[in-house]
Order: structure tokens, then C-alpha cells, then sequence
């Protein structure tokens, strides 16, 4: 008898599951100036574990919202379609219209020499917490991809290349083993590794200047005339193969390099560590020069990824160096595009990009907020602030729906400042240190980040089209997973409206959600 009353209670409490948002280790929220924060410190992580529903009728639906869900996660059933009463809102799922055909490569983070500072002075335990809060795939987002720099950045604590010295002398003896800098953030690469337990990250490295005595303008800075000197060409592709060489021997292998940070800004630009070039002469350059060194060199395999600009400049930089060396595109892998400035452009430029370079991927390869030529009150952190994360969902789901099959976030940690870096050039980032570095704030743009993590490598975009009285507040992306399962990623633009939806997977089966005011959702089934 009792043990049929114990099977009964247990029953009920499955069955409330179903029906009620239950929190994982739970954030531990802290009001601050623009909303709320989860608090991290030595003795404490939170996690992102959500045991997903594998059987063939269930789904799980994971919900972050400004009321204060951090991954909430709740249980439902799949209906027949004839059970399901009418929904103001739908989304039928199409599986037969092909969509850009790329596999998903992956989602990453950047570790900048300001990110290597940050982490080198947090104490072990809450270092650990970061990297398994980014980089564990079922406590954390399960970042695979990891953006490294060729040297100084703005972000950096002052700007450096490799080979400073002697000038003009293109054998670059000086260029003999890997900067300090260099050989702390590889232990935190290895420290990540191990924390993490993955075996499969992804390693980009992008140069953001060659040494001052290389460009017109002898500075690290960009600018109007901060371009290469022609006669240092082949120098400065020999000095990428001597990166690959020295971080190689310091056991990290580069998955891919770029072939120059921002060329359009870095012409304009003149505060931050920065080269800039002319699309004409970038293509030559790659073309005649990095491509031919690379595939010669013993990191033959290693990627290349053209542009890497805000995708404003996208058509106009590519077919500028299409025109001028058709050939680079034998050396281009990939097309990397930043996002800083997605508000002051369309995505139906990916779309262009995609169409008339249908076998190179595009890839957002660096992706900031409070960044550039914002008002003062946009500028810099803001801790706790909803509004960022929405934006960046949505960003991302824009992004995904026009042909992006890779994202990485630039700075995944940064001070309580932003910073920091030289130029005073501070920015907002998924995750803050406090002042005195006993802590570790994670911010709504982390958990909004953290509801991708159900598409992972190797999913396929499908096609989603939303219908109905409120389908202008849905905004969502969906995919098919390698598993065989879908993840569908949902964000509720109302402020007030609990919006109901019925998702479409076939004629048979319906999904009935409702999808709280200003949540961002991932759905799996």
C-alpha cells in the first residue's frame, strides 16, 4: 500500500513538472542600476543544466524573461493536431525549403589581451566558474569557438606586435618565440581545455596591425594612411606563418586566421591599434601572398577568412575584391562579418553575400554592445540591462535567418569599468568582475546568449514562418539538430502581452506554448 501512495506522489510531482517553470542551480540575483545580475563568487556557480525531454511526444520549453526567469524550464506534450484548439499565433515549421544549406560551425567568445588580464587576476575557483559557464556543454553555453588575437588589440593594456625591432629587415630575426603575453593567455586556452573538458574548440587568430616600420604611416594606429607598405608584402604573410609556428610548439593549434581586423574603420580610425587597406589591394595581398604562404607552409590546412567588417561594407569591400583579384576566393574559406553596427544596416546584405558566394560560409566573428558612436548613456557597461539582452537575441536570430552559420562574441569577461585597454575604449560584455575582483556578474546577455546553446554544430537551418493576430512580436529561428531533435529559439518583443502560440511540425502534431512578455525561449523536441 505504501508503496503505491510513494508511485502516486511521485506521479504528481512529474506531472507538476509539466506544468510549473522550475529553476536549475539557480542565479542569485542582485537589483544594480539598469536591472538585475546573477552574482557568481568562490563558493558558488551557477549552472545552465536542463535535462532535455527525448521522447517522441514530449517537448521542453527553457525561458529567461525581464520578470526574472535565468533558464527556467518546463515540460509539455505534443498534441494531435485535431486536440488543439485555435491560437491567435502560429509557426509552421517547413522542412522541404532548403535555406542556405551550411552547417552550423559553432558559437564562440573572444580572448583578448584585456579578457587575459581580467581572468589572470580573478581567483582560480570563480576563473573555473567562467570558463565552465562558457565552455561546458551542458553546464555551461558550450562555446566551440575561441577568438584569439596576432598580437595587440584596442583591447589591450597598451598596443604590441611581434618583431618591433629591427626595422626593415624582412627576415624578422627578432620574431623568435611568442610574446609573454602570449604564453599567459595560452595556459588559460589550456586552463579553459581542461576546465571544460572539450576536445573540439576552435581556434581563429586575427592580426590587428603589423609592426609600425611596415605601414605608411610608421604607427600602430590606424588611419588614413596606415596601410602596408607594398615592399613588406611577403613579410607580413611570412610573419603569420611564424605565429602558426611558435603558438603551434606552445601546443595551441589555429583552427583558421583572418587577413586583418576592420579594414574599412582602421582607415578611418585612429585611436586604437588598427591597419587599414583599400579592397583593391587587400585581395592582391591575399591572393598573391598570404594565400600562395599559407598553402605552402607546413599549416597548409589552416583557414582563411576574408573582410571581417561590419557587414555595412560587406557587397561593396567584396566585389571590389573580386574585381581586382578574382583569385583570392581560392584562398577565401570563409567570410567573416562583424555585428557592432547591425542597427545601421540590412541583413538583406548577407543575403547578396550569400547569393553571390554561395560556397563561402559567413561567419560573425566579433559582436559588442555600447561600442562606437553611441549616446553617452548607451556607452560602456550597463549592468543588468534587459534591453541588451533582447537586442542581442534578436540580432542573432537576424543574423542566423540570413545565412550567419557561425557567431562569436567579442570580450567574453571585462572589468566593472569595460575595460581594460589603453585607448579608454570600453564596452559591455555577457559577463562583469566586480570592483575588486571577488566576483563575477553574469548579465541578461548571458542567459539570452546561453538559450542557443540548443543549436549545436552541425544543425541545419529550416525555415519557420510565422503567422497570425501576433506574429509581429514573435521573432524566432529554428533548427534541425544533428540528434534528430528540433531547437527552435523564440523571442516576445511585448512588453505586456503573454502571446499564444501554436507551433506547427507537420500537418499531425501540434506544439501549444504560451510565451511570457520580454522572454527569450528555446524550444526542443
Amino acid at each position: 500500500m505504501y508503496r503505491h501512495i510513494l508511485l502516486l506522489i511521485f506521479s504528481v510531482s512529474v506531472a507538476a513538472l509539466d506544468f510549473e517553470f522550475q529553476q536549475r542551480l539557480p542565479c542569485k540575483p542582485l537589483q544594480v542600476q539598469h536591472g538585475q545580475v546573477c552574482v557568481n563568487q568562490a563558493n558558488y556557480c551557477d549552472t545552465l543544466e536542463v535535462p532535455i525531454k527525448r521522447s517522441r511526444n514530449d517537448y521542453t520549453l527553457v525561458t529567461s524573461s525581464l520578470s526574472g526567469d535565468r533558464f527556467s524550464y518546463k515540460y509539455g506534450r505534443i498534441k494531435p493536431s485535431h486536440q488543439d484548439s485555435t491560437s491567435d499565433t502560429s509557426i509552421e515549421i517547413d522542412r522541404q525549403q532548403k535555406n542556405d544549406g551550411c552547417e552550423f560551425v559553432g558559437w564562440g567568445g573572444g580572448l583578448s589581451g584585456a579578457v587575459s588580464y581580467v581572468l589572470d587576476r580573478l581567483p582560480r575557483n570563480i576563473r573555473s566558474c567562467v570558463y565552465r559557464s562558457y565552455f561546458s556543454s551542458y553546464s555551461g553555453i558550450g562555446l566551440s569557438m575561441l577568438r584569439l588575437t596576432m598580437g595587440g588589440t584596442s583591447f589591450d593594456l597598451e598596443p604590441w606586435t611581434y618583431s618591433e625591432t629591427p626595422e626593415h629587415d624582412v627576415s624578422l630575426p627578432t620574431f623568435t618565440q611568442l610574446d609573454p603575453r602570449d604564453v599567459q593567455r595560452n595556459l588559460q586556452v589550456k586552463e579553459i581545455l581542461e576546465v571544460s573538458g572539450r576536445r573540439d574548440l576552435k581556434i581563429l587568430s586575427v592580426p590587428y596591425s603589423a609592426p609600425p616600420w611596415m605601414k605608411m604611416n610608421n604607427n600602430f594606429v590606424g588611419g588614413a594612411n596606415s596601410q602596408l607598405r607594398p615592399e613588406y608584402s611577403q613579410a607580413w604573410a611570412d610573419y603569420y606563418v611564424k605565429y602558426l609556428y611558435y603558438m603551434q610548439k606552445d601546443g595551441i593549434r589555429i583552427w583558421a586566421v583572418t587577413s586583418g581586423d576592420e579594414p574599412v574603420v582602421a582607415s578611418i580610425v585612429s585611436e586604437f591599434e588598427f591597419m587599414g587597406w583599400k579592397a583593391a589591394d587587400h585581395a592582391r595581398w591575399i591572393a598573391d601572398y598570404l594565400g600562395p604562404t599559407i598553402r605552402r607552409s607546413a599549416f597548409e590546412k589552416v583557414k582563411i577568412f576574408v573582410f571581417d567588417e561590419n557587414r555595412a561594407e560587406i557587397v561593396k569591400y567584396m566585389e571590389e575584391m573580386v574585381a581586382s583579384a578574382p583569385h583570392v576566393l581560392n584562398y577565401t574559406d570563409a567570410i567573416a562579418v562583424h555585428g557592432h553596427t547591425d542597427w545601421k544596416s540590412s541583413s538583406a546584405l548577407l543575403d547578396a553575400t550569400k547569393q553571390a558566394y554561395p560556397d563561402k560560409p559567413i561567419y560573425m566573428t566579433e559582436k559588442s554592445f555600447g561600442i562606437g558612436n553611441v549616446p553617452a548613456p548607451l556607452k560602456g557597461v550597463l549592468l543588468g540591462s534587459w534591453e541588451r539582452a533582447e537586442n542581442l537575441t534578436v540580432e542573432l536570430i537576424d543574423n542566423l535567418n540570413h545565412g550567419v552559420s557561425a557567431y562569436v562574441y567579442w570580450n567574453f569577461i571585462l572589468n566593472n569599468m569595460g575595460g581594460p585597454n589603453y585607448a579608454n575604449n570600453f564596452i559591455d560584455s555577457p559577463i562583469i568582475v566586480n570592483e575588486d575582483y571577488t566576483a563575477i556578474y553574469k548579465q541578461p546577455m548571458f542567459y539570452a546568449f546561453a538559450h542557443f546553446k540548443f543549436i549545436p554544430v552541425g544543425s541545419r537551418r529550416i525555415t519557420a514562418r510565422i503567422s497570425g493576430l501576433d506574429a509581429a512580436s514573435i521573432h524566432s529561428v529554428a533548427y534541425s539538430c544533428p540528434d534528430g531533435s528540433t531547437a527552435i529559439v523564440l523571442y516576445n518583443f511585448s512588453a505586456t502581452k503573454t502571446v499564444t502560440l501554436s507551433v506547427r511540425d507537420g500537418s499531425k502534431e501540434v506544439i501549444r506554448l504560451s510565451v511570457k512578455p520580454k522572454s527569450v525561449n528555446s524550444l526542443i523536441y
